[in-house]
């Protein structure tokens, strides 16, 4: 393999999503040696002291054309210009592959694959039109008439009514090899569209323009979709999770697995995703490493520690609501008037799995508890040293993880939810008969 850089960039804002891609590359075993370049668009003297412990070179792009000095357009919006003059930021390689700050790589087989193109052809890259672009089921039209209009603020009528069929080449991931014949075509492209305009787009609509109508595309490896899957909210669908392989994986069959996931519009850590098996898992789609979720779990318990009121002791209790509230009230009365009994009681946090009542029907329900147990005789409560009673609705698998884990105690009831204690898992956990 000719030698090669990974290319990536980012402003303090984006930054978060450029660690995930710069971490997904180095802890890859063939990542950790991989010569990587980063574009500083903004970043905070943290943050690059961060970069300078994690990739090879630094660079601040400039505008690159001498009509944008001085250009009030947002500073991030050089390192997309930039990028038909990598060859010039990061001299002496032979294959330059850029990756967007909001990629990541899942496996490396992918990087091998736009190399592989780019050495063969010149430039390896992913266009839209695959089996998973929903837009091509019953919504051509309106995926036509959107992309015509951004060729047409861009290029005029003539262009883009001869481009706007064509499928959107993404250039969010490429590889493009030193003497392919498309940097200078997309840098001539590009100047004759930023004297009308800055955007966003300005420099993938020139490289698409370049391509298609330079006849660059006998110079181009079209890559399967899986080497650069874009999670849209309307074109690419989202990926499935694999159990047994724990990756993210195409949605049909053969279920081949991502190779960069691109976070082109949905940008979430964590949510559920339809798994192989016709199941539902809570996956993050941004990457996450070692680390990153040593520091998620941390994150999880201290957020519920204080949103929960956690203390020292902790105790749960699922009640079945269904059952008739005389009934419930004289059961978890009992448990709560245990509690108060106890020489540490401030040292306590009774949590109430309450998913299955509102807020305010568990609010009258609790006081209406603690105002029979304030009328006992024999029941001494000191208001400033009162244990906690918190209740614990809807959370996700992680946040019940992070949850029990700082739980001491499941309570058994007589009337409880017990296909809840199941599901969260909180059968595991020690479970006295006396409190």
């Amino acid at each position: 393999m000719k030698s090669y850089i990974i290319i990536t960039g980012s402003d303090a804002n984006f930054f978060e999503l450029a660690q995930g891609t710069i971490l997904s590359i180095r802890e890859k075993v063939d990542g950790q040696n991989a010569f990587l370049g980063f574009f500083d668009l903004g970043c905070t003297p943290e943050q690059l002291k961060w970069l300078r412990e994690w990739v090879d070179v630094i660079k601040m792009p400039d505008w690159d054309f001498d009509f944008l000095q001085g250009s009030d357009a947002p500073i991030y919006l050089k390192g997309l210009i930039a990028r038909p003059f990598l060859p010039r930021y990061f001299p002496g390689f032979d294959i330059y592959c850029w990756i967007d700050a909001d990629a990541w790589v899942q496996t490396w087989s992918s990087v091998e694959l736009f190399l592989q193109g780019a050495e063969q052809k010149g430039l390896a890259i992913v266009h839209d039109a695959s089996r998973y672009n929903l837009g091509q089921y019953g919504h051509l039209k309106n995926l036509y008439q959107g992309h015509y209009q951004n060729l047409h603020a861009h290029l005029g009528e003539e262009l883009a009514e001869k481009l706007f069929t064509y499928p959107t080449i993404n250039a969010g991931v490429f590889a493009l090899h030193r003497e392919a014949p498309h940097w200078q075509v997309w840098t001539d492209c590009l100047a004759l569209i930023l004297k009308n305009q800055v955007t966003l787009y300005s420099d993938q609509i020139a490289l698409n323009w370049a391509i298609y109508e330079f006849d660059l595309l006998k110079h181009t490896e079209l890559l399967p979709e899986w080497c650069n899957w874009q999670c849209h909210w309307f074109g690419f669908d989202l990926p499935l999770w694999h159990k047994q392989q724990n990756c993210l994986v195409e949605r049909y069959l053969p279920h081949t697995p991502i190779g960069i996931v691109h976070l082109t519009v949905k940008k979430h850590r964590w949510l559920n995703l339809a798994t192989t098996d016709g199941d539902v898992a809570e996956v993050s789609l941004r990457y996450e490493s070692k680390a990153g979720t040593l520091l998620k779990n941390h994150f999880l318990a201290q957020s519920l520690r204080q949103e929960l009121n956690l203390r020292d002791i902790n105790l749960i209790i699922f009640p079945d609501w269904q059952q008739p509230e005389d009934i419930l009230l004289l059961e978890i009365a009992e448990i709560i008037r245990n509690i108060l009994q106890q020489p540490e009681q401030s040292d306590i946090t009774l949590l109430i799995h309450a998913c299955d009542i509102s807020t305010e029907e568990f609010d009258d329900f609790l006081s209406y508890a603690m105002m029979q147990l304030l009328y006992e005789e024999d029941l001494e409560i000191e208001v400033d040293n009162i244990a906690a009673i918190s209740p614990v609705r809807d959370l996700s698998k992680s946040q019940w993880n992070a949850l029990l884990s700082q739980v001491q105690w499941y309570i058994k009831m007589t009337h409880e939810n017990y296909l809840a204690v199941i599901d969260v898992g909180a059968n595991n956990l020690p479970s006295p008969e006396i409190v």
